[in-house]
């Protein structure tokens, strides 16, 4: 366990600077813009940065907003997205990220700024994806999200972040 946790470098999201988990947050927000534009042209519009609303997804494994376990026999855990980051890496934490926005892509606009920072915080995740007939349309939306949000894709706009935090600590 301790060797897949390394391989993972979960710990990496907690160094000092928090770094690993800013490029989450610029891969995310680039995903959003890119393949999700009505949900990124809302969170912009309302001044809502994904880093008001990705740290739980990454630092939890959205373990703080879906239950661990089925209790009411519902499809959908924060275990099945754990197993899948064990299997692919953070991957997996993005694509559930990417899934959940894109299963709400048309209600989100429809809420006020302050509403709006509730229900992607607190409720986006849970508010109807618990229920039974609900998950097959957010597990194949998330079968979907592994034609588009590949390695390459999260590798590439990697490569970006730090070239523009090289470009901004050199002025």
């Amino acid at each position: 366990m301790a060797g897949i946790i390394t391989n993972i470098h979960f710990g990496k999201l907690f160094d000092n600077d928090l770094r690993l988990l800013k490029i989450f947050f610029f891969v995310v927000e680039k995903i959003i813009q890119v393949f999700i534009p009505k949900v990124y042209d809302v969170i912009k519009k309302n001044s809502i940065m994904t880093n008001y609303f990705c740290p739980p997804w990454f630092l939890t494994l959205w373990t703080n907003v879906c239950p661990t376990f089925n209790k009411e026999n519902t499809p959908f855990s924060s275990m099945s997205i754990i197993e899948n980051f064990f299997v692919n890496g953070w991957i997996s934490v993005i694509r559930a990220g990417y899934t959940v926005l894109k299963y709400y892509e048309n209600d989100i606009w429809k809420y006020p700024k302050e509403d709006i920072m509730h229900f992607v915080i607190n409720q986006l995740p849970t508010r109807d994806l618990l229920k039974n007939e609900n998950f097959e349309t957010f597990r194949n939306e998330y079968n979907k999200s592994r034609k588009v949000i590949k390695k390459e894709l999260i590798s590439n706009i990697t490569k970006i972040y730090c070239y523009e935090e090289k470009n901004n600590n050199s002025k």
